[in-house]
């Protein structure tokens, strides 16, 4: 059985309050009935990609709780994302920083790198019950349903946020 990940971060202004979002959404089978599950939070003092690795961060923490309670048995979880930050920081970067000690190219300290941590803690957790994680970037706001749809419900927190702050 696969998974979709979907997650989506906001921030206005950047930085400044931010709201992040995510669906989980079974994969269609046939002769299964496809579940989706929709989140969003909001932060006050952050910045945009924050947001878009806690979305990611928050959804695979809910998979894994899940794939220990037995309540889903993915064979793989796909992550759908518009930030080719936290996609090619979660595929391809995240592994040379580990290596260099979490400095980058240039002796800059990576940023953001209790969350960077806390995401290869989950996705090893998952890994270790052989499920399979993929990653896939999409164009931001190209009309993708769940991107759009994840966009909308972080930006509906921040907004959510100000109302109540008034």
């Amino acid at each position: 059985m696969r998974y979709e990940l979907y997650a989506d971060g906001a921030c206005q202004p950047n930085p400044g309050i931010g709201g992040w979002a995510f669906i989980v959404q079974q994969k269609e089978e046939p002769g299964i009935k496809v579940k989706t599950k929709f989140y969003s939070g909001v932060e006050k003092d952050t910045t945009n990609n924050r947001m878009e690795l806690i979305s990611i961060l928050r959804g695979l923490e809910l998979l894994d709780k899940e794939i220990v309670h037995g309540q889903i048995f993915p064979s793989e979880i796909s992550i759908t994302s518009d930030s080719q930050y936290a996609i090619l920081g979660l595929s391809q970067w995240s592994k040379k920083w580990i290596e260099q000690g979490w400095v980058k190219k240039g002796g800059k300290s990576v940023l953001n790198k209790d969350l960077w941590i806390s995401l290869l803690e989950v996705i090893d957790s998952i890994k270790s019950k052989r499920i399979i994680i993929t990653y896939k970037h999409i164009p931001g706001h190209s009309g993708h349903p769940q991107n759009e749809q994840c966009d909308r419900m972080a930006v509906k927190a921040i907004s959510d946020l100000r109302n109540k702050n008034v």
